[in-house]
């Protein structure tokens, strides 16, 4: 068990869909909470990746929608981008495509 993937991948499959459901468009917001419990977050692990989110600059809250409406910015966009540059290869921010899919 590696904790620091483990942590990464769940980060990483958030943004994902995310970006996903934004068609990785910056003007479409959604409710981030809602996403991360479909996905089977818990609040307390959806706060922590939420919070990391914001300090990295990959969403930005929007107005409307409940205290979690967010949008995926470009940094967003480009770090998810970057895990499917090379899938065997790691990231600064995520582990490799390969990695997270074991």
């Amino acid at each position: 068990m590696n904790i620091t993937n483990d942590i990464k991948t769940q980060r990483f499959y958030l943004l994902f869909a995310l970006y996903i459901a934004s068609e990785a468009d910056y003007d479409y917001a959604m409710n981030l909470e809602s996403l991360a419990k479909n996905r089977g977050l818990s609040l307390p692990q959806f706060k922590k990746i939420y919070r990391y989110f914001l300090e990295e600059n990959f969403v930005e809250k929007r107005d409307g929608g409940g205290e979690y409406n967010t949008c995926i910015t470009h940094n967003g966009i480009k770090a998810v981008e970057e895990v499917f540059l090379d899938q065997y290869r790691q990231t600064y921010y995520f582990p490799s495509f390969r990695d997270m899919m074991r």
